[in-house]
């Protein structure tokens, strides 16, 4: 791990935090499901944080290459304050299983413990075992069994439609 270095992401990694996204959604196979541009990850990044692991210079190129990402969020809940949400963490293949998602997730948690949050969650597919037994392994814990609670999404189309009485339901 010394030839890593996990830092913050600044506006010339987007493009490449766009194409691990991709990758990401890819091996969720949601890969069609992307509607997030490099442009959007720009004009926005007063709304996210991201860290990024950056591997050592190779094969005579200038710029470090970017091994993976992680990108959370802040959000207030009513019940407990402050609180963050890992929302994608991706390392790019040949690099896994080297430490690299640790020490992400390590950044990550600092700076939400630092931040005063009561809390991080991550949402998980129910296949992925590994991504499961990975934040199991740092303390982690189901909260949908705990609680007995479903995550439900409304699109804006959607929420268009609720937004305007005149339209019937």
């Amino acid at each position: 791990m010394a030839d890593i270095h996990i830092r913050n992401a600044r506006e010339e990694d987007v493009d490449k935090i766009f194409v691990m996204t991709k990758e990401l959604a890819e091996h969720l196979g949601e890969k069609n499901t992307i509607t997030v541009t490099p442009e959007l990850l720009k004009e926005n990044q007063m709304s996210y944080k991201c860290v990024v692991a950056e591997g050592k210079v190779t094969d005579g190129s200038s710029s470090k290459p970017l091994l993976g990402f992680a990108l959370y969020v802040y959000r207030f809940d009513g019940w407990e304050g402050k609180v963050a949400i890992l929302d994608s963490m991706y390392v790019v293949p040949e690099h896994r299983n080297k430490g690299i998602g640790s020490a992400l997730y390590t950044t990550v948690a600092k700076d939400v413990v630092a931040s005063g949050c009561s809390y991080m969650e991550q949402l998980v597919h129910n296949w992925n075992t590994s991504a499961q037994e990975f934040y199991k392994s740092k303390g982690a814990y189901d909260f949908s069994e705990t609680f007995n609670v479903h995550a439900f999404r409304i699109p804006t189309s959607k929420l268009e439609e609720v937004s305007n009485p005149d339209i019937k339901l």
